[in-house]
This record gives structure tokens, C-alpha cells and sequence, in this order.
């Protein structure tokens, strides 16, 4: 009787699919105001409104969610939106406060909202005022930053300001602790019911900057299609992407057997992009190597 058992949840085991979403977005519009600083901002009232209907459209389920953002408070403010988007507790213009608040009383969730600095960026290194000035002056800067913006760095000794290649390894290392995390939730979604109501699946919704998951998209088109096909990306994208823009990555595991795809949209087009799991490994090398040379 026990060796049936064995036998069936170590076939239950092999034929499970299971899911991590991970949602990389650049946060939503923020607000004017000339009192407080750029990392003070938060968002605005369509801000708000447009995150949350991002959340309602892909029918976010916070009970398997968590929401990232940057020390920027407004990136955690747009993830939250999202995640929450199909409470009722939630308002559309609720305060990243507001949402916390709920969560912690009303909804019994506990914390959802992670600040991680992976998905921030900082020009405060030596060459920092000129990735400034680019920043603010070219409509094609993804491309400039893509192609310059590590030489730059070794060429300053700049160990500090977020570059190229310091931002792709910077997002692959976040998804390669995902895949990790992805085998795990497999074993267990295949031996406990749980997870079967919400598509056993787990969601995470990470909200950041302009430049930041470009830069993990471009690298990984690079390695994935070439530099030719990467640049054609970057023309295309032109300064950054918009508010609320970004990738969808999707770890599927069916047992020990795990796949990577990524989708974006390019010319109103979904596109998507099966990556090799080593490619992770890769990136988070080139943004090592980079260290090494600016030292």
C-alpha cells in the first residue's frame, strides 16, 4: 500500500505544471509637485488608476502575490496597485500607506510589498552627470546607454553608477533565484492541493525605473538573437519605456524539467523569447567583469 502510494505522488510529482509569473514594469505616472524631490515622488491619481487596471486585467491573485519595488516609494505604490487590484478593500487611489494599512488590519496578509535596490538605479558615481544629461537630452538613449554606458564606467573607474550591464545582472540574478525557488514550489504544489484554485502558480509583481528592465531585455536578446536584433529593440523602445511598461518572465517547471520564456511587446506586438537557463549565469558574469575593470 505505501509503495502505491510512493509511486503515485512521485507521478503526480513528474506531470505537474507549475508557474512562477514574475511582472517587471516600470512605475506608473507620477505626480507634479515642486516641493518634494525626484525620490520623493510618488504617483499620481491616474498614476494609481492606471496600475490598478493593469492589475485587473491580468487578474492578479494577491493571495499567491508579493509586490517589489526600489527605496522609491512610488515603484512600491504601482506593484501594490497591481497586486491589489482585485481586493475590495482596495480604492484605485489608495496610498501605498492606505494599502499597507489594509493588508496588515483587514486582509490578514501579513507583508506583501518587498523594497529591493535591484530595481533602483543611481548616477551618483563619477560618471553619473553625464548618464544625467544623456538621460535628460537624448530621445534615443537606451541605445547610447546599451552601447556606452559600461565604457564609460571603466573608463571613470566608476563602481558605483548603475550601467548596462549592472542592470541586466542585476534583474538576472533576481529571476535565477526564482528558477531556484520554481523546483521547490513544484515538489511541494505536487504533493499538497493548495495551490490547484489559484492555477499553481506564484505571482510577483516588481515595480522600477526607466532603463532598468530594458536593460535585462536587451542583454537578453543579445545573447539570445544577437546585437543586431538588439539594437533594432533599443531603436524601437527610443528613450525608455513608458509608465507601467515592461516584461512578463514566466518559470515553468514539469517536474525537474524547467523552461524560461519571456514576453514584451515590440510594434504592438507580443513577442516572446525562450532563453536558455545559463544565459542568467552569463549575464550576472558580464556585470562581474564590469566590477573587476572599474576597480
Amino acid at each position: 500500500m505505501f509503495k502505491f502510494e510512493q509511486d503515485s505522488n512521485q507521478e503526480k510529482e513528474k506531470n505537474l505544471e507549475t508557474k512562477i509569473f514574475l511582472d517587471f514594469f516600470r512605475h506608473g505616472i507620477k505626480e507634479v509637485d515642486p516641493n518634494k524631490s525626484s525620490s520623493e515622488l510618488m504617483l499620481s491619481e491616474v498614476g494609481k488608476r492606471e496600475a490598478h487596471e493593469k492589475g485587473k486585467k491580468i487578474n492578479s491573485q494577491p493571495e499567491v502575490s508579493l509586490a517589489w519595488g526600489g527605496p522609491q516609494k512610488r515603484t512600491q505604490e504601482t506593484s501594490a496597485h497591481v497586486m491589489l487590484a482585485n481586493e475590495a478593500e482596495i480604492g484605485e487611489i489608495d496610498t501605498l500607506e492606505e494599502m499597507e494599512d489594509k493588508m496588515k488590519n483587514n486582509m490578514k496578509v501579513g507583508k506583501r510589498v518587498i523594497e529591493d535596490d535591484r530595481l533602483n538605479f543611481t548616477y551618483s558615481g563619477p560618471v553619473g552627470d553625464a548618464l544625467k544629461a544623456e538621460f535628460a537630452n537624448n530621445p534615443q538613449f537606451m541605445l547610447k546607454y546599451v552601447k556606452d554606458s559600461d565604457q564609460m564606467a571603466i573608463d571613470g573607474k566608476d563602481q558605483i553608477s548603475t550601467t548596462y550591464s549592472r542592470q541586466a545582472g542585476n534583474l538576472a540574478e533576481i529571476v535565477d533565484r526564482y528558477m531556484k525557488i520554481g523546483n521547490n514550489f513544484n515538489r511541494l504544489a505536487s504533493k499538497k492541493d493548495d495551490y490547484k484554485k489559484t492555477g499553481n502558480q506564484l505571482e510577483r509583481y516588481l515595480g522600477s525605473h526607466g532603463t532598468v528592465v530594458e536593460s535585462f531585455l536587451a542583454k537578453l536578446i543579445e545573447k539570445t538573437l544577437g546585437k543586431a536584433a538588439r539594437d533594432n529593440f533599443l531603436e524601437k523602445v527610443g528613450h525608455c519605456f513608458k509608465e507601467l511598461e515592461g516584461i512578463r518572465v514566466e518559470i515553468i517547471n514539469k517536474g525537474v524539467e524547467q523552461k524560461i520564456k519571456i514576453y514584451y511587446e515590440l510594434d504592438e506586438e507580443e513577442k516572446t523569447l525562450e532563453v536558455d537557463i545559463n544565459i542568467l549565469q552569463n549575464i550576472m558574469n558580464d556585470r562581474k567583469k564590469l566590477d573587476e575593470k572599474c576597480k
